[in-house]
């Protein structure tokens, strides 16, 4: 009697889905769709076109133009006088030995540090170390491991005495800028675009450090970005505490302010 019962509901479940076809209310609400759908209107790809003879480095200049290089220069410069004037140097400090940094030995700094990227040593010293099992042609041709360090101690991107210091991120705030206009004005986003969360592993002290244990690197700092399809960044926000807008969330306010040059386009 079971069985017969359920042959019977199944029949019977068959024949309504049958005589929906042809009912409108059912077809309309089967077909009912509650996500609007937007035109794209907007203008995708890239937006600086280079020759067919550029290389790596031509499309590596793009990103790091001559404004950030005269930016590092005159804030590192500025910083290593800042510094020096306020104390007490000796003769034998290596910090006497400072010479004003150019364009060439901050290209070369920066050449340096790529490379240190790729070339892992135990310490920096070992860069520059005679030892055979160390020996590299690169470092030492490149500048004395004491213009390095000096270099990298000095190292800046804002002037400490005029800077507001209210902003969390004021040492890295123009450079940040910076960074963000690039990003936006050499390449157009397509119709799809994300807005993700990412961490940059840090343990140092740091006001707004983040702890998320659910992270590959579970300390550090967190930022958000919007991206393209092709994995593109077209601008970045590094969250640096409370940040949100008076009547918004945090996700609202990041999302608007990621998306804002991107809005109206479908």
């Amino acid at each position: 009697m079971i069985i017969d019962s359920l042959n019977e509901s199944y029949d019977s479940l068959s024949e309504s889905i049958d005589d929906s076809d042809t009912d409108p209310l059912f077809r309309i609400e089967s077909e009912s769709n509650y996500q609007k759908h937007f035109n794209f209107i907007g203008n995708s790809g890239p937006l600086v076109i280079l020759d067919e003879c550029s290389g790596p480095i031509d499309f590596f200049k793009l990103f790091l133009i001559d404004e950030i290089i005269q930016l590092m220069i005159i804030e590192t410069n500025r910083n290593a006088q800042q510094m020096l004037s306020s104390q007490r140097i000796s003769r034998g400090s290596r910090f006497s030995s400072w010479k004003p940094i150019t364009k060439v030995d901050i290209e070369h700094f920066l050449g340096l540090l790529l490379w240190m990227g790729l070339v892992k040593m135990p310490s920096l010293s070992d860069y520059w170390n005679k030892a055979e099992r160390y020996q590299n042609k690169v470092a030492s041709k490149i500048m004395s491991r004491n213009k390095f360090e000096l270099i990298l101690r000095f190292w800046h991107f804002e002037n400490n005495d005029s800077a507001d210091k209210t902003n969390r991120l004021y040492k890295i705030r123009k450079l940040l800028n910076i960074a963000n206009d690039i990003f936006k004005n050499v390449h157009q986003p397509g119709e799809i675009i994300a807005v993700d969360e990412s961490m940059i592993l840090y343990r140092g002290r740091l006001k707004f450090r983040q702890y998320i244990p659910n992270k590959t690197h579970k300390y550090g700092v967190k930022f958000f970005k919007v991206c393209g399809t092709n994995g593109y960044t077209y601008k970045i926000i590094i969250y640096e505490g409370k940040q949100s807008i008076k009547g918004e969330s945090l996700s609202e306010t990041i999302v608007s302010d990621l998306c804002e040059n991107y809005l109206n386009e479908g």
